[in-house]
């Protein structure tokens, strides 16, 4: 059993279903009361906590009459838990909980990157193409049906099918991934459909323009970068450029790609991993990759990376009377001089920063 928060419980099956990231579009199929419903609720928190990437982005939980206090009251209980916080933002991401009366009502565009549809058996299809007209739909968006597996089977397969329509005609594609179950278990298996679109093994990061803070998304896979062009993700190999990564004893250890037009030359530029949180307020810190220009001029008040005793620091370079330190945000970290066997790397540029695995 998966402990999450004092009496709630799910089982291993539905705690994998839970953190499984590489479903576009899955139809979850079970008997009553087998967990399917409060397996999704906490599907709908890991969405909210680990695929919400703007704050803009909602996520819609349709629910019928009979179970939407529920569903309220048991998603209100474990959003308030820590369970799957990540290092997004997630405090101020909406998840709508309704029934398909209440969105009927609203008029309100595509707002939605995530779409739930609990007990999908009571819907008819103008209700699906309704919850359709306000769907973003991503390249990391997610949609879920959850069906009782013995009530009307064939409708639900009409609407799976309506649903591929309509995502054809949008000229979307998407990959399909049922959840069913055996006869003798009251439990999910599950069974990997071929996909039309692999959203598999990427990471999703934000490569960012230290001087202008401007972000550029993009996602990774092996030596390959993509970018979220509308609905697909488009293969820019091509039209980049690979920069070192070098570790702490200035040894490459690696490369990393970035776009041709993120920065016109590529002489004297190099990727570090910094090792401290000493200029957390100009936003670098532990883990990030920093982009650096180790051959252009320093000028007083530069963030620079510096590598002292086998550790690389941020640090704003000062120069007082001739004098050079290197200071920090915070009090707590003393300043470093230029006379404590400290080497200056390279002045930042941008940084890249990875949210997670797709």
């Amino acid at each position: 059993m998966v402990v999450v928060s004092l009496d709630m419980f799910l089982n291993s099956t539905q705690d994998n279903f839970v953190k499984y990231i590489n479903d576009k579009f899955c139809l979850v199929k079970g008997k009553r009361n087998s967990g399917k419903t409060i397996a999704t609720i906490f599907k709908a928190l890991y969405l909210k906590r680990n695929y919400c990437f703007d704050l803009n982005d909602k996520i819609l939980f349709l629910s019928c009459e009979n179970e939407i206090e529920q569903v309220i009251d048991i998603f209100n209980y474990i959003n308030r838990s820590n369970l799957y916080k990540s290092i997004l933002p997630s405090d101020d991401i909406e998840v709508h909980i309704l029934t398909i009366d209440q969105l009927s009502n609203l008029n309100i565009g595509r707002v939605y990157t995530h779409i739930i549809i609990d007990n999908i058996e009571n819907f008819i299809k103008s209700d699906v193409y309704k919850v359709f007209s306000m769907f973003k739909n991503l390249s990391y968006s997610k949609v879920y049906f959850i069906q009782d597996s013995n009530d009307n089977i064939e409708s639900v397969n009409d609407l799976v099918e309506y649903s591929r329509k309509i995502i054809n005609l949008k000229e979307v594609l998407y990959k399909f991934r049922y959840v069913i179950e055996d006869d003798d278990q009251d439990e999910f298996t599950q069974i990997d459909m071929d996909p039309e679109i692999k959203y598999l093994n990427y990471e999703y990061k934000d490569y960012v323009d230290f001087n202008t803070k401007e972000v550029f998304r993009y996602y990774t896979s092996c030596k390959s970068i993509y970018k979220d062009m509308g609905t697909f993700l488009y293969d820019l190999t091509s039209e980049s450029i690979d920069i070192f990564l070098i570790d702490r004893y200035l040894n490459i250890k690696d490369t990393i790609k970035i776009l041709k037009d993120w920065i016109s030359y590529e002489e004297g530029l190099y990727f570090v991993e910094i090792d401290d949180e000493g200029m957390s307020k100009y936003d670098l810190f532990i883990g990030d990759m920093v982009l650096i220009d180790s051959s252009c001029e320093i000028n007083n008040g530069d963030v620079v990376v510096i590598v002292k005793e086998n550790h690389l620091y941020a640090r704003k370079y000062v120069k007082e009377d001739g004098d050079v330190k290197f200071i920090s945000d915070y009090s707590i970290f003393s300043d470093i001089y230029s006379n404590d066997d400290v080497k200056v790397v390279g002045k930042v540029l941008a940084y890249i920063r990875k949210y997670n695995n797709f």
